[in-house]
């Protein structure tokens, strides 16, 4: 019972802006469904392996749940491949900003919030 309210979408859109949303697949889905014009971006981790490092760093992540992020992690990134529009590989947090704010035709603000 959480989410964005459609209204939260559509009064920016109606004034001409932008919308940006950080969301899960079933979000995404719903968002595509809604607003098929929406431009789509997954950010994915270089490889699920570098993924188990990066959660294992964490240090506040179970065996378990990173067992559990992992498979779910595999399964987004299959569905990822139909669902979004690009696919951007975060090896490098500046180099993938670079990349989301090509697609999103901004120029990022280096050194702050983009």
């Amino acid at each position: 019972l959480y989410g964005t309210l459609v209204s939260e979408v559509l009064g920016p859109r109606q004034r001409g802006e932008d919308v940006l949303l950080d969301i899960e697949m079933v979000g995404a889905r719903n968002v595509k469904a809604a607003f098929p014009e929406a431009v789509m971006v997954f950010i994915a981790p270089p490889s699920l392996e570098d993924l188990e490092k990066r959660l294992g760093r964490r240090g506040d992540t179970s065996e378990a749940d990173i067992a559990q992020r992992l498979a779910l992690a595999r399964d987004q990134i299959a569905e990822a491949q139909t669902l979004f529009d690009h696919l951007v590989v975060n090896d490098d947090l500046d180099t993938a900003v670079g990349r989301v704010a090509g697609i999103l035709g901004v120029v990022p603000n280096p050194g702050g919030p983009t």
